[in-house]
């Protein structure tokens, strides 16, 4: 996707090529053939089966899956050596600090009168955006 330097035209190309439903992947690909023809055109050349989430029929092409693997097998790699008393102690420690910190935040947000968590309005304000 280096062909077209647009900034701003990668990152929609890149969130219309993750899309997971028919519908939103025409929304989003509309919105892009009205930035820019010549990359509709050229990307209409491509079969979507090898670019698009939502056409892939369940195989997954590229990055996506070698990124995954990769990180699991580094994770998988380095618990291989440590004992299973090690590998829960320091998952219950870590969860107790995840749970400390995520509560503080939510007794926080509660406090000031919010509703909904500041992710998920800014994922609001984003998808409205577009």
């Amino acid at each position: 996707m280096t062909y077209f330097k647009n900034k701003e035209l990668n990152n929609v190309f890149v969130n219309t090529a993750y899309l997971k439903s028919r519908r939103e992947f025409a929304h989003y690909f509309g919105k892009l053939r009205v930035k820019n023809v010549t990359i509709t055109n050229w990307l209409e050349e491509i079969p979507r089966e090898q670019w698009t989430h939502y056409a892939d029929e369940g195989r997954r092409f590229g990055h996506m899956i070698t990124n995954i693997y990769e990180c699991i097998n580094v994770v998988m790699i380095v618990t291989c050596s440590l004992l299973n008393t090690t590998l829960v102690k320091s998952t219950y420690f870590r969860l107790g600090e995840l749970f400390a910190k995520k509560g503080i935040e939510a007794q926080a947000q509660f406090q000031v009168g919010t509703k909904f968590s500041q992710t998920l309005m800014k994922a609001i304000e984003i998808n409205i955006n577009y």
